[in-house]
């Protein structure tokens, strides 16, 4: 089972679909945060930025951190260094009930064995 985990890009959605490109696999050089609330991707996107959806193992490389400096009640996910993500499915504008449209790009983590340690 793939959990869903969010993070915002400032990137406008030009720029991110350039970056993200369809069909294409990505690999992240450093830690990566992102949240298990799309309202704080919100936030951390701003009004001309990107969000990016993505499906990750619960086995897989990203780990979830249950304290924050900023919000106690954050529950933040980081990937470890070298986390290999596929741009794929849908992306365009989407609206969660009660939020504003924003644009997104769906990536989906690798498999671990497909990864380097």
């Amino acid at each position: 089972m793939l959990v869903k985990v969010w993070r915002g890009i400032k990137e406008s959605p030009g720029k991110a679909d350039a970056l993200y490109q369809q069909d294409q696999t990505y690999q992240w050089a450093g830690f990566t945060s992102c949240s298990l609330s799309y309202e704080k991707a919100q936030k951390m996107a701003g009004p001309q930025g990107t969000i990016l959806e993505i499906e990750c193992h619960p086995a897989g490389r990203a780990h979830e951190l249950r304290m924050s400096y900023f919000d106690a009640t954050e529950a933040e996910v980081v990937f470890l260094p070298n986390t290999k993500v596929l741009a794929h499915g849908q992306r365009g504008p989407r609206a969660y009930p009660g939020d504003k449209p924003m644009y997104y790009i769906t990536l989906k983590e690798l498999p671990r064995q497909t990864q380097p340690a």
